[in-house]
């Protein structure tokens, strides 16, 4: 520092109670490097280090400002997929028949499925007279095709 008001002295940031990143810590030390190139030839490091006080604080500000942005915008996005979640689908007329009508389906489907697992547990001789009950019309298909009921 022989030629102290003529040259910049060495600058170096060497944070205490806080981590700054490089970003930071390099957008600080060109702010002063500027500061003490207005005022070479006089004593700058007064006026730096006023610099830096005041930069330092904006910086950390700014630093929080984007960290409260960024946690608002999280709770956010997390408050409108739970509510999307609470919303639902809207039910129509159609998505309603539709939705009956897959329910219907998979009911007649397990019906069907129990009836053949209790008709396969049935003893051979039993699954043959099953079989041909199952095979003669009933009153209701007779009904259907055109017989008149015997009373």
């Amino acid at each position: 520092m022989t030629n102290y008001p003529e040259t910049l002295p060495n600058l170096r940031l060497e944070p205490i109670d806080c981590e700054l990143s490089g970003e930071e810590s390099d957008e600080l030390l060109h702010g002063m490097a500027a500061v003490g190139t207005e005022s070479l030839g006089m004593a700058m490091v007064f006026t730096m280090v006023s610099y830096l006080k005041e930069h330092l604080v904006q910086v950390l500000e700014a630093r929080n400002r984007k960290q409260r942005e960024e946690e608002d915008r999280r709770y956010a996005e997390m408050e409108e997929k739970e509510a999307a979640r609470k919303r639902g689908t809207p039910v129509t007329p159609e998505s309603f028949n539709a939705l009956m009508n897959k329910l219907r389906q998979k009911a007649l489907e397990a019906k069907k499925k129990a009836e053949e697992d209790r008709v396969k547990a049935l003893p051979p001789k039993e699954r043959e007279e099953y079989k041909k009950i199952q095979s003669r019309p009933s009153g209701e298909s007779a009904s259907l095709i055109g017989c008149k009921d015997r009373s």
